[in-house]
């Protein structure tokens, strides 16, 4: 088999070498780009984390600011309510007593209904009892009728103990 071609060279070094340094200079840009990209995203990552950082330092300071705030107003609802229940209580016991007093008033307005409707007629047959008590008187003294009618009429000015006092 031999042929009339001559033999290829056996330089293989010339061809790689070529091929090998155009590899290895790719490689080594992929490389610095990707350690570029890797320092770049480190800084990234550190400003990011510092952010977040400064963000949950606020986020912790507003959640205190905020949860005082709910505890303060908590105790002024508290207080309120306590104000309310007391409040509530004083009107219950101001409607016991006045349910008390409307109950007595129940209970004395026949009284006073009578006295009311009875008084002018009362008043009338005392002023006859003390109209014939004091001729009894005068006439058991030995006194005559005129002196007696003077001290009945200055007496019965001077009582007041049936004078009627209310407006009907």
């Amino acid at each position: 088999w031999p042929s009339s071609e001559p033999a290829p060279t056996a330089d293989f070094n010339s061809a790689k070498t070529t091929e090998t340094t155009g590899v290895i200079s790719i490689m080594e840009m992929i490389k610095e780009d990707l350690e570029n990209e890797v320092k770049a995203a480190r800084t990234e990552e550190g400003q990011a984390q510092l952010d977040f950082n400064s963000a949950l330092t606020d986020f912790k300071a507003d959640m205190e600011t905020l949860n005082n705030r709910i505890a303060d107003i908590q105790n002024v609802i508290a207080e309120i309510e306590m104000r309310i229940a007391a409040k509530k209580m004083e009107k219950d016991g101001a409607n016991k007593r006045k349910e008390a007093v409307l109950q007595a008033e129940t209970k004395l307005k026949p009284s006073c209904d009578w006295v009311e409707n009875t008084f002018d007629k009362r008043r009338s047959a005392r002023k006859v009892e003390m109209d014939g008590l004091i001729e009894a008187k005068a006439v058991l003294a030995g006194a005559d009728q005129a002196e007696a009618d003077a001290e009945d009429t200055a007496l019965i000015t001077k009582t007041t103990f049936m004078s009627k006092t209310h407006k009907a």
